[in-house]
């Protein structure tokens, strides 16, 4: 309702959707929320019945026994950030570094350990990759009265809230979170804004004049200081900080290190071209869904074939979003067993003709960006991306920028 341009909106107390302001939307019409039931069932043909439940035991066992399952379940998205840390592509100190010291303090082994009290599933789904943690605090000090909260936590709200701002311990990391989460930020956005205004300070890009409060990486309640200000926005400085880092970096300066591009905040992990690119086309990656750390394709292949693969899996990133499939188990899903899985309730769709309704989605996709003004070749890319070392060395511009150009061309965007 202070129309923070990175509000989210709660789902069912423990989801959220992020990143791209929805919550602003509903704040600027005070709508408090919206209810979507069913009243209706989705009839079985009779003559699938059979065939209904093959093709559910069969994806529910590729689930339950595939590799997805220890992971999620175990350790969770988390185990993101140990990955990217050892594979030095973990954003540290708003990107200064790539890896991260203190990691083991937020490891994926150390919160479970703490603080984890709970994994839940979406409906349907066995895994329960959704990991709450308690976190625990004492009333003043020496009282012997405790107060918790459940915090849903995850491997972009560890790094965003973690590394990216040099927080070092899990009772430093939870109360951010807990901030966050009272709040209805979006963890990612606003660990990138965090970010920019520790290193904006630094470099007297601002002043403690304007936040109202000493700010340096590490110092949780500086940054607690902060998110009470812009929420309140209490003074013009904030005001503009809730617009957003792009915002107030193009006004004030510091843009170099305000690490969202096409409004895509920047996550963990960072291993080179293919997450710029992902972000330059305005998607956000798919919230910390390893095992993608170091699965990049072969370092040698050639630009078009790069750009390809990323295309294709865009592809199959949107027809999975528009049945409702979560990207962290997009590989169960292929093309093969998503039809038997429609077939089973009466929509047949063959492999084929879902491929070309992924690509017409896509299309779409594009072209309604285009109406909107959208253009990936007119992005503006932070130098930082380009002068902090990645798992493929220093990223050079000119063979990014024609990896954007072949993206154009590849998906019928080219002017």
């Amino acid at each position: 309702e202070r129309l923070v341009n990175f509000a989210g909106l709660n789902v069912d107390r423990y989801w959220h959707f992020g990143g791209a302001g929805a919550g602003t939307v509903f704040g600027s019409k005070n709508l408090k929320a919206l209810m979507v039931y069913g009243d209706r069932e989705l009839p079985i043909p009779d003559p699938q019945v059979a065939g209904y439940r093959q093709v559910f035991e069969n994806l529910h066992n590729r689930l339950v026994h595939s590799q997805l399952m220890p992971r999620l379940h175990g350790p969770g998205t988390t185990l993101t950030v140990d990955l990217a840390h050892a594979n030095n592509c973990l954003p540290t100190k708003n990107m200064t570094e790539m890896n991260f010291e203190q990691v083991s303090h937020l490891s994926a082994e150390t919160l479970a350990k703490s603080n984890l009290v709970r994994q839940l599933s979406c409906t349907g789904c066995p895994i329960g990759c959704v990991h709450v943690a308690t976190y625990r605090r004492m009333f003043g000090s020496n009282s012997m009265e405790y107060e918790e909260s459940h915090l849903a936590y995850d491997g972009e709200s560890v790094t965003s809230l973690g590394p990216m701002l040099g927080i070092q311990t899990r009772n430093d990391f939870f109360a951010l979170l807990e901030k966050v989460a009272a709040y209805g930020l979006d963890p990612v956005m606003t660990g990138v804004v965090l970010g920019w205004v520790t290193e904006a300070l630094q470099k007297g890009v601002i002043t403690e004049q304007d936040t109202g409060t000493s700010i340096r990486f590490g110092y949780v309640e500086g940054y607690l200081r902060v998110l009470d200000g812009l929420v309140g926005q209490v003074n013009d400085f904030y005001q503009q900080l809730a617009r957003g880092v792009g915002d107030i970096s193009r006004h004030r300066g510091g843009s170099e290190y305000a690490l969202a591009v096409a409004g895509v905040p920047l996550a963990a992990p960072f291993t080179g071209y293919d997450d710029l690119l992902t972000m330059v086309v305005g998607r956000r990656r798919d919230g910390g869904a390893y095992p993608a750390v170091g699965h990049r394709g072969a370092p040698d292949s050639g630009i078009p074939d790069t750009v390809r693969r990323l295309v294709a899996k865009e592809t199959m990133y949107i027809l999975h979003g528009s049945l409702g499939i979560c990207p962290l188990i997009g590989k169960v899903y292929d093309l093969k067993s998503t039809s038997q899985a429609l077939k089973a309730v009466g929509i047949k769709k063959s492999s084929r003709q879902l491929r070309c309704l992924a690509n017409q989605l896509c299309a779409l996709k594009h072209k309604i960006n285009r109406r909107l003004g959208f253009d990936p070749a007119a992005v503006f890319i932070p130098e930082r991306f380009f002068s902090t070392l990645t798992p493929e060395g220093y990223l050079d511009k000119g063979r990014f920028n024609d990896m954007v150009r072949e993206y154009l061309e590849q998906t019928g965007q080219m002017q």
